[in-house]
């Protein structure tokens, strides 16, 4: 097994530790992985501390980016209808019932019926979501592992406890 030895931290380590490189005589950098992602995390910190414009510019270059390479078109949902619904019920919601804690989000799981929701941290949410799959069809959500549908609140909430949060979700029936 080949070993290189680190400029940064001077330990030798496996070839497969250094990132490849072409146009270095064996074909990898010199500083190794670890140091490498230490030095980045360090100067990203430092710019974040230091550079007030440094967010600003980098929310900026990451839309010009995502309108330069047409993610918009890629990534359109196909039923507009259900985002319509969903920013319809968070209208309804904060009328009725004030402002929505910072960590929590509205969780539909029947977009035919729109003023039934779940209260769920944004955590879950995400978790939840790359764990479900939506039929266009039948307007329902199914499991992406069992293709169980999950066409009640009770299913989803089963769901929701078995991610190991802390946080209990909440139903709500607007009126």
């Amino acid at each position: 097994m080949e070993t290189k030895k680190c400029i940064r931290c001077n330990i030798i380590k496996p070839i497969d530790d250094f990132y490849i490189h072409k146009q270095m005589k064996d074909g990898h950098i010199n500083v190794c992985k670890e140091c490498v992602k230490n030095r980045v995390n360090k100067r990203y910190t430092l710019k974040i501390k230091n550079e007030k414009d440094f967010i600003i510019n980098e929310r900026n270059r990451t839309k010009e980016k995502y309108h330069r390479l047409n993610y918009g078109n890629k990534y359109t949902k196909k039923n507009k209808n259900n985002s319509s619904i969903i920013a319809n019920t968070r209208r309804k919601f904060i009328n009725r019932y004030g402002k929505i804690d910072d960590f929590c989000e509205l969780h539909h799981f029947d977009y035919n019926k729109p003023n039934e929701i779940i209260i769920i941290t944004k955590g879950q949410h995400a978790l939840l979501h790359n764990l479900l799959l939506f039929d266009e069809k039948s307007q329902k959500f199914f499991s992406k592992n069992d293709k169980i549908i999950l066409d009640s609140y009770q299913d989803h909430i089963n769901l929701i406890n078995n991610l190991g949060e802390e946080y209990e979700p909440k139903y709500l029936k607007m009126e």
